[in-house]
């Protein structure tokens, strides 16, 4: 079964953001004829940021008695269900953690966390309330949304 998830209104907003100070920069480069090195050089790490962030952006997520597929705009996880021990997480354990390298709302939250209950893990959520599910599969740790009671 597929389930999709929508964005939460922060992350819209973080998302419109950034790819609005995107656009505005390098508008700024390309109307300048002999831009400052500075402006340049942010502009394309916001482009590459752009790009990135994206790429990771999940788009759906699959489940089936054998498989779960969560898939990205660029590739996707995919977890043998006899492998992986899947469970719901309460919105207070994704509380008191520390983003350690990612997006915080820009194309979703997205990138490695450090959350007191859970630990290090990935994330890749649209929206932080609806259904965030744990997914431990050996020593690897990911958050990602799956509606268990869909199944």
């Amino acid at each position: 079964m597929t389930q999709h998830f929508k964005f939460d209104i922060l992350a819209v907003l973080f998302t419109l953001a950034f790819i609005a100070i995107t656009a505005w920069l390098c508008w700024r480069v390309a109307l300048n004829g002999s831009p400052w090195w500075p402006e340049v050089v942010v502009a394309a790490l916001f482009i590459i940021c752009t790009i990135v962030c994206l790429a990771y952006m999940p788009r759906y997520t699959y489940i089936d008695s054998e498989q779960i597929v969560v898939k990205k705009v660029i590739g996707e996880l995919r977890f043998n269900r006899s492998e992986v021990k899947v469970r719901p997480l309460e919105q207070a354990e994704l509380r008191g953690g520390v983003r350690t390298f990612g997006s915080g709302g820009a194309f979703g939250y997205l990138g490695w966390h450090r959350l007191p209950q859970v630990g290090k893990c990935f994330v890749l959520l649209k929206n932080r309330k609806q259904s965030p599910t744990l997914i431990e599969h050996g020593e690897k740790k990911y958050i990602v949304h799956l509606n268990l009671e869909k199944e």
